[in-house]
């Protein structure tokens, strides 16, 4: 199954959320579930994104053009880039 994270990416988020987040992320890649996510490499979102990797487990990111430069200090197993935040949404609710 694919597990979206929309979680904050903020840097200020209190160290337990991100460390929950990643503990979460542990139970998910140990039942092989794959990671979606939307964001940069910092806050909770981060902390799922390398907890992803660390388990070697598939993740996809899925970005709007404007936060495309992301990929560049991401390793991802897959990626898909639309022209908003609306189109991303529209394309995943068909």
């Amino acid at each position: 199954m694919r597990i979206f994270v929309g979680c904050s990416t903020s840097s200020v988020v209190p160290i337990k959320y991100r460390d929950l987040a990643s503990e979460i992320a542990t139970m998910l890649t140990r039942n092989n579930h794959k990671l979606v996510f939307g964001g940069p490499q910092s806050g909770m979102m981060g902390k799922c994104y390398m907890t992803f990797k660390y388990e070697e487990a598939k993740t996809k990111a899925v970005l709007d053009i404007s936060e495309v430069s992301v990929l560049e200090d991401v390793e991802v197993d897959a990626s898909k880039v639309s022209p908003s935040t609306f189109q991303i949404s529209m394309s995943q609710a068909s």
